[in-house]
């Protein structure tokens, strides 16, 4: 496995595993009619916007592909907020979620943060 800095060239594999895992973690969280189109319409939202600059996101993949994602908002005004962690079913279990939160907490660290946060809907226990 290895962990890398996103670049644009990773962000249509992001959004389909984004979409997947969505739709994965949140059946019986979220109403099924927002995890059928609204979820792909808002996938799409995001990630085809421009993020702000100080966003970073980490990679994990291997040979055969991705295998999850993080992204931070590092700019958020209340200090970094951790707003994405999935990893592809296939891949849970396998420490690449760990991995992530490695490479973000010293990518964060380089740039001079020292704390870091993150909301997650009640019930999610992943």
């Amino acid at each position: 496995m290895q962990i890398r800095d996103m670049e644009p060239r990773d962000i249509d594999a992001v959004r389909v595993l984004h979409l997947a895992s969505w739709r994965d973690a949140y059946a019986g969280l979220l109403p099924d009619s927002f995890l059928r189109e609204p979820v792909v319409r808002h996938m799409e939202a995001f990630w085809g916007r421009p993020h702000d600059p100080e966003d970073a996101g980490w990679i994990a993949e291997n040979s055969k592909g991705l295998l999850g994602f993080a992204m931070v908002r590092a700019g958020h005004s209340d200090g970094p907020l951790l707003d994405n962690l999935h990893v592809a079913r296939a891949a849970r279990g396998t420490h690449v979620g760990t991995a992530l939160m490695t490479a973000l907490a010293l990518g964060l660290r380089e740039r001079g943060h020292d704390t870091l946060w993150l909301t997650v809907i009640e019930g999610n226990a992943q």
